[in-house]
Formats: C-alpha cells, structure tokens, sequence
C-alpha cells in the first residue's frame, strides 16, 4: 500500500466522521429556557395543562374568598378545631366536643368550617397528586432518554467494531493478494515497505480510534453536565418557591403574634389603670372617713358656754378649792393634791 492510498483512506475516515457527526448536529435541539417549578404543566397535553391551571386558580381564589389556610379563624380557634377532629379521625361527634372547647363559635360555624376544611384537604390532594404525576412523568422520560442514548451508543460502537473489522479484513486481503504477487527476490523488500505501511496504518487507526473515543465522551459528559445543570436548577427554582411560601406563612404568624402581643399589652394597662383609679378611690375614701372622723371629735369637743364677763375678775374653782383646804404650813403628810379637771371630751379617753 502506498503513501497516497493511506491518504485516501484517511479522507475515507475523515467523511465517515462527519457523517457519523451530522445526524446528532441535526437531532441536538437547543436546550429549552429555564422555566418556574410552578409550570408543571409545560410538557403536558394541551388540556391537561389547562385544566390544571385552572385548578391552581381556583384553590389560590378559594383560600382568598374563605379567608386563607385557616379558613378565616384564628390560630387558636382552627388548632382546637384540627385537635378535636383528629383525636375523633374525622367522625362527625368531634363537632359536640370542639363546640364546648370553642365558646366563641355555634355548632353550625363549626360544621362550616369542617365543610370548607374538606374541600381544603380534596383541593390539597389533588395538588399533590398532579405534582406526583408531573414527577413520574419526568423520571420515565429521563429513563427513557437514558436508555435510547445507551442504545444508540452502543449501535454506534458495533458499527464502528464492524467498520473497523472489515477494514482490517480489507487490508489483511489485499496483503494476501500482494505477497501472492510479489517474485522471490522482491519479498524482503515489500515486507519491509508493507509493515511500515502497517504501521502508519495502524497509527492512523489509533488516532481516529482515539478522536473518536474523546468525541463520544466528550458529548456523554456534556450530556451528564446539561441534564444535572437542569436538574439543579429546577429543583432550586422549588426550593425557592417553597421558601417565599413559608416566608409568607412565618410573616401571617408574626402578624398573628403581634396583635395578641398589642391586645396583651393593652389588657395589662387596662389592669393598671384600674389599679391606680382604685387606689385613688380607697384613698379618697380613707380621707373621706378621716374627715368624718374629725368632724365627730369636733361635735363632741364643740361646747356652747354663755360668755360671763364679770368671770373675768372671779376666782377660779380651782383657786377657790385651794383657798379652802389650805391648813397650817409644815412639813407634814400631803393628804390630797389639787388636779386640773378633765375637759368632757377628754373623760373615757384615757
């Protein structure tokens, strides 16, 4: 084999090459934008996608009309209500038990309540059984993906296996038939020339070997790369969407609280309020009483005496009792000592 046929044969491989590469250029689609992990609906048929559309409409108006995942209670009344229900798995007598530990509602605003809370949980099912449905579908296509590009890689190596055979076969043959022709004195010669034709041959044949080993790995590991990169970011895209929802709940929480915190606050300023204007009454009261006080003390004390003014000059009774027990000066025994009188209002006091 000549120089110039071992060029033929590598534009063989070369146009084989590209032919083998045009048909996955054609096939290969541009990969589709990035979409939200609320469009569950994207590669579903046309009515089914609607339909659940309209379903994810209905539950978000459903919840806005009724007053939100509590169905317009507040938390303590709607966590009664759930406690009793699921202590009675449902059954229609928890409606008497909840209606003694909810004093704020009627038995008929109960069952009103059980009424919205199932059509809650239908709606909630069939929201979760639609995603479940999205996600089994997802998986078998991927499956099924996975397996036609195992398929179609393993048909590409057999053919690749059977060209390489026959070309060996090729080569092997037209060797036969050139020893075959060859004289006696030309052997060594054209044995030596054919193995390092071989030899370039065979190199050639690595390295084709070898590109094309890189290419199909190459394109098996973009593959890997495409599909975990969708993935991933699909699953952030959920992620995300579940955490603005869980946002959104930790904030109607947090509004919740702070309206008990605000209707706490003020119930234990009412209490000092009452405190203080109560304390003020008991003293108004201790001062209302002190002064009923003082003003029978000054009843008692108050004496009407007729002014005298000739009494002026007069001696007193005391005097006048002093004058008259008055003996001989000495330094005898004190019989009696004179007092003062006690006034009327000073006499039981003592």
């Amino acid at each position: 084999m000549t120089y110039q046929e071992i060029q033929a044969m590598e534009r063989k491989f070369d146009a084989w090459s590209q032919l083998a590469e045009k048909p996955d250029n054609k096939s290969r689609t541009p990969a589709a934008p990035l979409h939200s992990a609320r469009d569950i609906t994207k590669d579903l048929p046309p009515q089914v996608a609607a339909f659940e559309v309209t379903r994810e409409m209905f539950i978000n108006k459903f919840l806005e009309e009724t007053g939100g995942i509590r169905g317009g209670w507040d938390e303590y009344d709607h966590g009664t209500f759930l406690k009793f229900r699921n202590r009675y798995k449902g059954k229609i007598i928890f409606i008497k038990h909840a209606l003694v530990a909810i004093p704020t509602k009627t038995e008929e605003e109960i069952r009103d309540h059980e009424e919205w809370y199932q059509t809650y949980l239908s709606m909630n099912e069939k929201k979760k059984e639609s995603i479940k449905k999205w996600r089994e579908k997802k998986e078998g296509e991927k499956e099924e993906v996975l397996s036609k590009v195992e398929s179609e890689l393993a048909e590409d190596q057999q053919r690749e296996e059977q060209k390489q055979q026959r070309l060996k076969e090729q080569i092997q043959e037209e060797k036969r038939q050139r020893f075959s022709q060859l004289n006696a004195w030309k052997v060594q010669k054209e044995l030596e020339r054919a193995q390092a034709e071989e030899k370039k041959l065979r190199e050639a044949l690595d390295k084709a070997q070898k590109e094309e080993d890189r290419k199909k790995e190459k394109a098996e590991l973009k593959q890997k790369v495409e599909n975990y990169k969708k993935e991933r970011e699909e699953e952030e895209k959920f992620l995300e969407d579940q955490k603005k929802v869980w946002e959104e709940e930790e904030k109607e929480r947090h509004r919740q609280n702070s309206a008990r915190e605000i209707h706490r606050f003020r119930d234990r300023d009412q209490r000092k309020i009452q405190e203080k204007l109560a304390k003020e009454k008991e003293k108004e009261n201790e001062k209302i009483q002190k002064q009923k006080r003082l003003d029978r003390l000054r009843e008692q004390v108050d004496i009407e005496v007729d002014r005298d003014p000739s009494r002026l000059l007069k001696p007193t009774a005391g005097w006048t009792s002093r004058l008259k027990d008055k003996g001989p000066s000495g330094s005898g025994p004190v019989i009696q000592m004179p007092h003062r009188a006690i006034p009327s209002w000073r006499q039981g006091m003592t």
